[in-house]
């Protein structure tokens, strides 16, 4: 089983590189790559939002 980055930059990483695979192929291999890239670039929007949280969190804990 692959191992899911989970950092924001590693997904956009990897759904960058997903299209390029999609791009230079054609029929369920290209389909198959650009739906992977929609999950990694979900996945992405998900670790932003998380990252985000992390760091807001820890700002207000510094503040106390």
């Amino acid at each position: 089983m692959a191992t899911i980055p989970l950092t924001a930059l590693e997904c956009s990483l990897e759904a960058e590189r997903l299209l390029g695979q999609a791009i230079r192929r054609s029929g369920p291999d290209s389909d198959r790559a650009i739906a992977m890239a929609n999950v990694y670039a979900r996945l992405a929007r998900v670790a932003i939002i998380r990252e985000t949280v992390d760091r807001t969190t820890e700002k207000r804990g510094a503040g106390s």
